[in-house]
């Protein structure tokens, strides 16, 4: 009878284990799964990268998978993939073939082939997780708001910016999305990296005297820099709740080497040895002389 309860014993401990060990199981699947989403917090990177050594990248499954069918960041990998490739058609598109080069000008897939296409989407991604990561800084909607009006008045090729626009839809979601959070990302993460002394910012120290190039050094170091982290960064971002809106003035600016008749009746006159300078929307002329006599 003693020998009886002992063996009921070990088994029910066994089946105890069992249970624990499923319940276990079951417990951090539901944590991961709730985390994924939430990936873009300077938390959670912390606890995948310290603890497994990893990011999602280095993990079994795909980034690229799981982003195409979430909406985490408002936008699909897949509708950001088209947007990117909409981008950068418009851009070969105004490229000027040279005269110089007797071939003819190469078709856009091969120069912009889809691995190509879907590097640049996940280096945009990853490093907004990665300013996160490092320095606790996000993007937020009015930054890139901002960031869009700034392109829009001070480009310098504003038929370009209206046909990638337009390649868009005009949808300021997209815009904000494929077109600014790229460059504000790589501007920030520049500026932080290239100060921060864990990083750029010793080098720089170390090295006064054997940087002659400083914008060349930061991009060499950053590049070498990012090459070997940037993988370990997952390819959700938090979503944004701001309303986008395209900049008004978009439409209104100057299209590039055209002019309009102005009126001459009361105008002033000709000018000679005047200062002049150009605001974006009109020409101020200043002091000079008469140039009519």
């Amino acid at each position: 009878m003693g020998r009886m309860y002992i063996q009921l014993s070990n088994q029910s401990t066994v089946c105890l284990l069992i249970k624990l060990a499923v319940f276990c199981l079951l417990v951090s699947g539901v944590l991961l799964i709730k985390n994924v989403n939430v990936f873009g917090k300077s938390g959670y990177n912390e606890f995948i990268l310290d603890t497994f050594g990893v990011g999602f990248s280095d993990m079994a499954g795909s980034n690229e998978a799981y982003a195409s069918s979430s909406y985490a960041s408002g936008m699909s990998y897949g509708e950001r993939l088209e947007c990117m490739r909409a981008i950068e058609k418009v851009y070969w598109d105004h490229r000027i073939w040279p005269t110089t080069n007797p071939g003819v000008k190469s078709q856009f897939h091969e120069v912009m082939p889809e691995e190509a296409m879907r590097a640049k989407v996940n280096a945009v991604l990853q490093k907004t997780n990665a300013l996160e990561y490092y320095w606790n800084r996000t993007i937020n909607g009015e930054e890139l708001q901002a960031e869009m009006n700034r392109i829009t008045m001070h480009t310098r090729n504003p038929g370009i910016l209206q046909d990638i626009f337009a390649a868009l839809g005009n949808d300021a979601n997209k815009v904000a999305e494929c077109l600014v959070r790229p460059i504000l990302v790589d501007r920030v993460l520049r500026e932080l990296y290239s100060n921060d002394k864990r990083f750029y910012g010793q080098f720089k120290e170390n090295n006064q005297q054997e940087l002659r190039n400083s914008d060349g050094d930061v991009q060499l170091k950053l590049d070498e820099w990012w090459n070997s982290v940037g993988s370990r960064f997952g390819l959700i971002v938090e979503k944004s709740n701001y309303e986008f809106t395209l900049p008004d003035f978009l439409f209104d600016i100057c299209t590039y080497d055209t002019w309009t008749p102005t009126q001459v009746t009361g105008a002033p006159s000709a000018r000679a040895s005047a200062v002049s300078v150009w605001t974006g929307t009109e020409m101020i002329v200043w002091g000079g002389k008469d140039a009519t006599t």
